[in-house]
């Protein structure tokens, strides 16, 4: 049996306190349209910590209530390394994010991206100085080495003050690895536009 949700909100505040949410409560969810997550704690995983092994497409909503007690680099002693800042989607195919001012660490982007491996459609949109947090480019080079290709097709990635939420070396290496990518949003300078065009 295959669950689909559509317009549901989520409402999830201090998971410091709060009860943890059973981890196979969403497991045969197929399919999410128009989910609202709507999250007063600083806490900087962006998704509900639970079994997605199901999941194939999710169009989902963040609105971060930020409040006097926490600053915004709150995020900044996280461990991004550590698995409770990153959630698998195994069967993904689908995904538009509008993260908005939300923190969505690298763990989080490069789990989707390198651990989804049907994913075709990825769609993810950041707010005012918003970006994918504590980026390592590094790693993410040397983590792209150890795939032969990904299987997308569209990618954005875009920030409503015209961004650029990763570097763009990061993405032009993500892009060589995508030979099926047929459409691309992100907003490019003169000098970078070029680099894309050459390969095509």
């Amino acid at each position: 049996m295959k669950i689909r949700f559509k317009n549901l909100k989520v409402l999830y505040f201090d998971l410091n306190f709060d009860e943890p949410m059973p981890m196979c409560l969403f497991k045969q969810v197929a399919e999410m349209d128009n989910l609202k997550l709507i999250s007063g704690s600083w806490n900087p995983c962006w998704m509900i910590d639970s079994n997605w092994k199901n999941l194939e497409k999710i169009i989902l909503d963040v609105s971060f209530l930020q409040d006097s007690h926490h600053s915004g680099n709150d995020y900044l002693h996280i461990d991004p390394k550590a698995s409770k800042w990153h959630i698998s989607f195994p069967n993904l195919k689908e995904a538009t994010l509008n993260v908005g001012k939300h923190n969505f660490l690298y763990s989080s982007f490069k789990a989707i991206i390198l651990g989804s491996k049907q994913l075709e459609n990825l769609n993810i949109c950041f707010e005012g100085q918003n970006s994918i947090r504590q980026f390592d480019e590094t790693d993410f080079e040397n983590q792209l080495k150890t795939v032969k290709n990904l299987n997308l097709k569209t990618l954005s990635l875009t920030c409503t003050t015209r961004g650029q939420p990763i570097p763009c070396k990061s993405l032009l290496s993500l892009v060589k690895k995508c030979p099926n990518l047929k459409q691309i949003n992100f907003d490019l300078m003169p000098d970078q536009l070029k680099l894309f065009q050459e390969i095509g």
